[in-house]
């Protein structure tokens, strides 16, 4: 039952991946793109803040069909390299396209069955393998902290907006937005459903699932909250896949620990990973550039990465060794 309940959910999850990946590309892309060039000269128009978060949706909604694929695969390690795999390939196609500016709503189908077809395609390739609960951690908990991730991402008008062009893209983007972060929630509980065997972990995970969307749904509506609230929702994001396993009371606190130290430590080489990966997309995919007094960023694989590296950390706080070690039987 659990087994066909996380391919049910994997499959939803890839489903509103594709969907968003082939929306943002094929409508939202090409609406973004300045064109033309400034009023009274023959200098093209540039980019500014934000003038890209198609890609980052794109680049989203790709993360979000391959955390699908791996908990179909029941995180097992062929399932891993499936997703692995797959990424690269869609990462670089989603370039490509982006180069040759595919457009149009008839594409958004073809796009969209397109990446149903390769997630499906790769689960029966990569099925097979003994489930990882390693797997479900570390997969579980980069998936907790991107259904964050939209909070990062806005449109570069400023707030209100009130525009009759600028509204329906707000509403688009906030649309999409809350269907990635919920999807990206329903895959943590499933993936570590199999993993709830204590009274403690089959309430604190749904809950602390609960409460993360709770706690993201203001900043995702209200970008002026964002800075505020943040870290702080990343804080409750990676601490839900160590509250499901079997540890102590001790161990969850040093963890909870690293999970408020790590991501201030880590925000100035992330904030730096993200700008190269920002423009070096940019560049790749024939865009505009950016504003030189404005910031080409790519927060959501930052996002991944971060997620990755606190789930990596509390997994091996997880499975570090027993304080008291166990008695050396006694020979004649």
């Amino acid at each position: 039952m659990r087994a066909s309940w996380g391919t049910v959910v994997g499959a939803a999850a890839s489903v509103v991946g594709s969907v968003v990946w082939a929306v943002s590309l094929a409508v939202y892309q090409q609406i973004m793109e300045p064109s033309g060039f400034y009023d009274g000269t023959v200098s093209p128009k540039l980019a500014e803040n934000n003038t890209y978060w198609p890609r980052e949706m794109r680049q989203l909604g790709i993360l979000l069909a391959l955390a699908g694929l791996v908990l179909i695969g029941q995180a097992a390690k062929r399932a891993l390299g499936g997703a692995g795999v797959l990424g690269a390939v869609w990462l670089a196609a989603d370039l490509g396209l982006d180069r040759i500016d595919i457009d149009g709503r008839p594409a958004v189908v073809g796009l969209a069955a397109a990446g149903c077809a390769g997630v499906a395609l790769a689960a029966v390739i990569s099925r097979g393998g003994a489930p990882s609960r390693s797997g479900r951690h570390l997969a579980a908990g980069t998936a907790a902290v991107l259904a964050v991730a939209p909070m990062t991402i806005t449109t570069p008008w400023e707030k209100p907006t009130t525009g009759a062009f600028e509204v329906p893209i707000d509403n688009a983007l906030t649309t999409m937005k809350v269907a990635t972060a919920v999807a990206f929630m329903a895959v943590t509980v499933a993936m570590l459903a199999p993993a709830l065997n204590t009274v403690r972990s089959r309430w604190l995970v749904p809950v602390g699932a609960a409460v993360t969307l709770v706690a993201a749904m203001p900043t995702i509506m209200d970008e002026t909250l964002i800075n505020l609230a943040a870290w702080a929702v990343v804080f409750l994001a990676a601490t839900i896949a160590p509250v499901a396993a079997d540890v102590s009371v001790a161990r969850l606190l040093a963890i909870g620990g690293i999970n408020i130290v790590l991501p201030v430590l880590a925000i100035e080489p992330l904030f730096l990973v993200a700008l190269n990966l920002g423009s070096a997309m940019t560049g790749l995919a024939g865009n505009p550039p950016v504003h030189a007094a404005d910031s080409d960023t790519a927060y959501t694989l930052a996002m991944a990465l971060l997620g990755l590296a606190l789930a990596a950390t509390s997994l091996a706080v997880v499975r570090g060794p027993n304080r008291r070690p166990a008695p050396v039987p006694l020979t004649s």
